[in-house]
């Protein structure tokens, strides 16, 4: 029985430490990561996007040139679709993460809503 608290204690300890943010920003940086690249071969397929001007403080997100890096799975074109609309047309974007979900391994923090703002 106390293994079972023990376990609960240690499961529950990692969820209460995430945090879902609703960020308004403007896209800052698109990089999408072709299949063969050695740059960077945790991000090979995947794509990820800069927030700046953002309504919050994203201190737990990995950064570049000081701003979150915000990461998205490979074949989610739609997402890829709004970031380069909501840049060209000079549109903000709503960004829903939770900073404690990052994707692939600590590359940056992983997307789960994209919302293109008024």
């Amino acid at each position: 029985m106390k293994y079972l608290l023990a376990l609960s204690i240690f499961v529950f300890s990692f969820s209460a430490s995430a945090t879902r943010f609703d960020v308004v920003a403007d896209v800052g940086e698109v990089r999408h990561f072709e299949t063969t690249n050695a740059i960077s071969t945790p991000m090979r397929t995947h794509s990820w996007f800069t927030l700046i001007n953002s309504s919050q403080s994203l201190t737990n997100c990995p950064k570049s040139s000081g701003n979150p890096i915000i990461t998205i799975p490979a074949g989610n074109d739609s997402a890829i679709a709004i970031l380069i609309s909501a840049k060209m047309a000079n549109k903000k974007i709503l960004v829903t993460l939770d900073d404690a979900v990052k994707f692939p391994s600590t590359e940056g923090c992983k997307l789960q809503y994209l919302t293109l703002s008024q």
